[in-house]
Order: C-alpha cells, then sequence, then structure tokens
C-alpha cells in the first residue's frame, strides 16, 4: 500500500516493558542458595531491540560482584499477545553455550536461564558473566589501521569456526527433553514496529532437512510474523500478493538444480548480528577480543547462505575511511577464504542457490538490500529483469509496517 493512500494508525516509538528487578533478585538467591551471597541490588542500563539488559551486584556485604541479566521482552507492543518467538532466548542460551563448548570464540558464561512461566519478571531472562570491555565502535577513535589488523584477523578465526561447524537440518539450536542440544526451530527477532502481532507457529518454523524445503517455506511466507488486522492489506492487494507468492513457489518448485545440489554444500552457523557494537575488547588492548556478545536469532545455513563477512567493519565512523574499511572487509573475506576453502568453493558456485532464496524474499524488506549476484541470470534460464520487475510490483503494495524479516 502506497504511503499516501493508507488510513493505518501511525507507527509509533515502542514502549518497553520494565523488567522486576525485585522478582529477578529473589530468584538469584534461590539460584545461589547461600544465607549470605544475596543480590544485593539491580540497576537497568539500556535495552536492546528485543531484550533488557540489567546489571546486578551479588555476593557478600562489601564483596559483590557484577552480573550481567538478560531479559527477553514477551508481548506485542500495545497488545497482551505474545510478541517474541517462546523460543527465542532459550535458543540464543543452547547457541551460547554450544560455541563455549565447541570453538574457542570468547562467549560469556551461563549461569542460569529462567523461563519465567508465571511472567513475574516480564520475560524469559538468563544471567551471565559481566565482561570488563569496550565495545569495538567506542575504541574505534583511539585505535590504528595497525590495530585493526589484527583485530580483523581474530574475526577471520571467529567466522571461520562458525563455519566449520556441521550440522544436519537447518534451524536454531535448542534443547531437547533430554537436556541435549539439538537443531529445533528457527529462532528469529521480532522486528520493532506497532503493526506486529504475533510470531509465525512452532510448526511452521522447521527443522528443515533440505534447503529447498526451508526455501520454499520461506516464500510461502511461513515465517513471517502475523500483522494486526488494522495494518493488513486490502482484499486487492492481498490477492496481489498471494498471486505473487503463488509465482514464486511455481518458479521455485519448476528449478531443478534445488532438489538436486542444494545439499552439496555442509550446513553451518550463521549469526545475525555479528557486527562491531556486538564485540568487547580489552580497555587496554583494543586487538585482544574479550567477548562475542548477543547471539539471538542465530541459525544453522548453508555455508553458501553465509555471505555477509564482508559488512563486519561497514560502520559509519569519522575515525576509519570508507577505503580503510573496504581493505578491513576484504581482508576478512581473504582470510576466511584461505582457512576455509570449502566455504570459498561454495561461495563460488553458490550464486543460483542465493538468487533463489532471494526470490523467496522478494516480498520481504530484505530483498531491497541485495542485487543479483550471476550477472544476467536471476535463476538459472531466467532474464535477470524479471527480479527488477517484480521488486517494482511489490514496492507500491509494502508498507513500512508490513515489510517483516524472514
Amino acid at each position: 500500500m502506497s504511503s499516501d493512500s493508507t488510513s493505518h494508525p501511525e507507527e509509533q516509538e515502542p514502549s518497553w516493558p520494565v523488567p522486576d528487578v525485585k522478582k529477578m533478585a529473589e530468584r538469584i538467591d534461590s539460584f545461589f542458595s547461600k544465607d549470605d551471597v544475596k543480590c544485593r541490588r539491580g540497576r537497568f542500563t539500556h535495552h536492546g531491540g528485543n531484550h533488557s539488559i540489567i546489571e546486578m551486584d551479588v555476593g557478600t556485604p562489601g564483596s559483590e560482584r557484577v552480573f550481567i541479566a538478560r531479559v527477553d521482552f514477551a508481548f506485542c507492543i500495545g497488545t497482551d499477545r505474545l510478541r517474541r518467538v517462546p523460543w527465542k532466548l532459550s535458543s540464543e542460551v543452547a547457541t551460547m553455550r554450544y560455541l563455549k563448548a565447541n570453538t574457542t570464540i570468547a562467549i560469556p558464561e551461563i549461569y542460569f536461564y529462567d523461563e519465567d512461566l508465571d511472567n513475574e519478571v516480564g520475560g524469559p531472562w538468563m544471567l551471565m558473566e559481566f565482561i570488563e570491555g569496550r565495545r569495538i565502535e567506542q575504541a574505534l577513535s583511539e585505535m590504528s589501521m595497525q590495530q585493526m589488523r589484527p583485530l580483523s584477523e581474530s574475526i577471520a578465526d571467529y567466522w571461520n569456526q562458525l563455519l566449520s561447524l556441521r550440522f544436519d537440518a537447518i534451524g536454531s539450536l535448542s534443547y531437547d527433553n533430554k537436556g541435549d542440544i539439538v537443531v529445533g526451530p528457527l529462532s528469529m527477532m521480532c522486528p520493532q514496529i506497532i503493526s506486529v502481532d504475533a510470531p509465525p507457529p512452532r510448526d511452521k518454523c522447521g527443522p528443515f532437512a533440505t534447503v529447498p524445503e526451508w526455501i520454499l517455506a520461506v516464500a510461502n511466507s511461513d515465517l513471517r510474523y502475523e500483522i494486526k488486522p488494522e495494518f493488513r492489506k486490502s482484499p486487492e492487494e492481498e490477492e496481489a500478493v498471494a498471486h505473487l507468492v503463488a509465482g514464486n513457489l511455481a518458479t521455485l518448485k519448476a528449478e531443478s538444480f534445488l532438489w538436486k545440489g542444494a545439499r552439496a554444500h555442509p550446513l553451518g552457523l550463521k549469526p545475525p548480528d555479528f557486527r562491531l557494537h556486538n564485540v568487547l575488547v580489552s580497555p587496554t588492548d583494543p586487538t585482544k577480543v574479550l567477548a562475542v556478545i548477543d547471539w539471538e536469532g542465530t541459525r544453522t545455513a548453508p555455508i553458501w547462505d553465509i555471505f555477509k563477512l564482508p559488512s563486519f567493519w561497514d560502520y559509519d565512523h569519522p575515525s576509519v575511511l570508507r577505503q580503510e574499511r573496504e581493505e578491513l572487509n576484504r581482508m576478512i573475506w581473504f582470510k576466511v577464504a584461505q582457512l576455509n576453502p570449502e566455504w570459498a568453493d561454495a561461495m563460488a558456485v553458490g550464486g543460483s542457490l542465493r538468487n533463489a532464496s532471494l526470490l523467496a524474499r522478494i516480498i520481504d524488506w530484505e530483498a531491497e538490500n541485495y542485487t543479483l549476484e550471476i550477472p544476467g541470470s536471476f535463476l538459472p534460464n531466467r532474464p535477470a529483469p524479471v527480479y527488477f520487475q517484480v521488486l517494482q510490483l511489490i514496492r507500491p503494495l509494502n508498507s513500512s509496517q508490513t515489510r517483516q524479516r524472514c
């Protein structure tokens, strides 16, 4: 729907919920279960896109230790409906513990996880180690290229480890009934807009045994958040979108390469927010990584789909020139390719599959952020202009309220 014809209520800044810090303190005391070890105080620090961060002082009088409590928001803005994917934070916990056990990536220790089934805190939350470090973006003004280069080497090593992990399905890590970490349904973050009503049903979120199953689920809008009735399209627009979805599904199902070669490459781990603001470095030596934080929404994915590595340094900061960022991004890319030739090969031959994935997301906002990988070809034997024609058709139908992340 075009912006000049909509009668939808205006978007507004979200009103974030406030967790019950007193109830959190009671549960921390119960976890440590020692008479002299208590949670003495809690200090709200900031909100992330989907969570609140609170510093909790725990210990005996005069010898408290700082912990970090991360609380997942529970409800849609302005409603009493669950707005989060219910398994999102538990998946993040499973992911962090899996990485800590199976890689050398610097991951904070998690002490306990509380599902908050009674909702007295305000959402599920975890208590984890406090890291005395600085985000890279905060240290940039004091860093030289001589320091950024070895830091880029460390980031490349971390990416290589994520790409080298192996899984048997597409989804997100979770705990099974025995407490083992397995691939479960896809975890995703809720878009921060008032039009969002509810997450997709769990039974539509996988795990997916094959790449075609996953791509077709995306194309069928199975992984999209529901939209509140007052923000939904008119019947005519809904019909146009349904027609587009049906066409995309038909196109993808007809492409034999999806069914024959899609599992030629293994599945690695793909974090959606591995960026400057989520990497903590030493306050005295910014080349030393102390922790990588914020693993929510991480999923397993074909390694040809894990292609955003060069964007790590894409941060507009006056202390870093554009050509310097490009050099550092290339350094990461080439270092990962050197460490992981299997990924380099997958990137070289996976363009058609990435384009198929793009077609599946054509009614998603991300589609506007990417261009075709193979000049003159969208899918095999498909002309590139098809993409641009479809994108021009869908842009007038999409308002900012209804563009959602798959």
